[in-house]
């Protein structure tokens, strides 16, 4: 497609990227939460694709539905940027809670980076397990 919204329809999630399923939302009820700074949390797991997946849950308490597409906006673009490579078949939920009502662009995306590279070195010690296991 040719024009002013081919790179909108490129940037979207894939339906692979997204965790829809009840199932899905469930599984990160045994997952420890990690801090992303004001406002924020995510859980993130081991996924059973190749691709990342992310969730996104933001209360009504957030503000109308413009603050809350706004801010729901501000973490994908942030995921898409951070985490397409690295996280590879690990599934995120993020989680906004009412004090990021008032938070601006600026710090909400440190803290999804925190969280993601958090999620990393996560990543990274569980891949060394399983690489050490082997010998």
């Amino acid at each position: 497609m040719i024009g002013p919204f081919s790179l909108a329809m490129d940037q979207r999630l894939r339906r692979c990227q997204r965790i829809s399923s009840r199932a899905d939302f469930l599984a990160f009820r045994s997952q420890r939460t990690i801090p992303g700074g004001v406002g924020l949390r995510a859980v993130g797991k081991r996924g059973p694709g190749r691709w990342p997946r992310l969730a996104i849950v933001a209360p009504r308490r957030i503000g109308n539905a413009v603050r809350r597409n706004h801010l729901k906006r501000i973490v994908r673009e942030e995921f898409r940027r951070h985490a397409g490579s690295e996280l590879t078949g690990w599934d995120l939920l993020v989680l906004l809670n009412e004090s990021s009502r008032g938070l601006a662009d600026g710090p909400l995306r440190a803290g999804l980076r925190q969280i993601l590279r958090r999620l990393l070195e996560q990543r990274l010690k569980i891949c060394d397990r399983q690489e050490w296991g082997k010998f």
